[in-house]
């Protein structure tokens, strides 16, 4: 299978959002996948979202660019058993694609 031919690997799909908030907080749906082996996830607002373990913080997170007219790409993919995100303050909106 070639890079993202999703067919040949995959066993389902399933889009969802995930409101991130000042503490760490499971990318996951509200319902469906309770883990994935690939995910994508974007930016909708302008509140710079970090990613990582269940430890993620701003300042060792990894920053998933916002949706502003500076930012080339506002989606990061990687494959992990399970992210979480996390913002400085407030709350942001990430969408996100899971693979599984």
């Amino acid at each position: 299978a070639k890079p993202g031919d999703l067919s040949a690997t995959s066993t389902a799909i399933q889009s969802f959002e995930v409101t991130c908030a000042a503490t760490a907080t499971p990318i996951a749906p509200a319902s469906g996948f309770t883990s994935y082996t690939d995910l994508r996830c974007g930016a909708l607002g302008t509140t710079e979202i970090f990613i990582g373990g269940s430890a993620v913080t701003t300042a060792a997170g990894y920053p998933v660019c916002t949706d502003t007219s500076n930012c080339v790409e506002n989606a990061l993919s990687v494959s992990v058993n399970r992210g979480f995100c996390i913002v400085a303050a407030g709350t942001e909106t990430l969408n996100c694609i899971a693979i599984n």
